[in-house]
């Protein structure tokens, strides 16, 4: 998974590239959506963001062993591990922009 300093390259590469954020973004094998959403939160102090991750409100997260549910449980689509240890799981159909915004709030915590 890029990471902030991979992001930072690649928009400053799309900006000197004179490209639109669709062509740059095919060209690349990119989600244009990320690709300008990076744009955009590369511009905002990285406090900014994790306040602004903050206000969405999200829901309070709790461990829980699969044990605790009565039916089948989906896998997860996509397992992230952090820095820190914590490990977010996602589910298929997710919003790769709140991902990023809340894997940025939860590294700087």
């Amino acid at each position: 998974m890029a990471n902030r300093a991979d992001w930072e390259q690649r928009v400053a590469e799309w900006k000197r590239s004179g490209l639109t954020a669709e062509i740059f973004a095919a060209k690349r094998g990119l989600n244009t959506r990320t690709l300008r959403w990076w744009s955009s939160a590369l511009r905002r102090p990285v406090a900014r963001v994790a306040r602004r991750a903050a206000e969405v409100g999200f829901a309070r997260v709790v461990a829980a062993d699969n044990d605790a549910f009565s039916g089948p449980v989906e896998p997860a689509a996509l397992e992230i591990v952090l820095g820190s240890g914590r490990v977010v799981r996602v589910r298929r159909g997710f919003d790769a922009a709140v991902l990023q915004e809340l894997l940025h709030a939860l590294e700087a915590a």
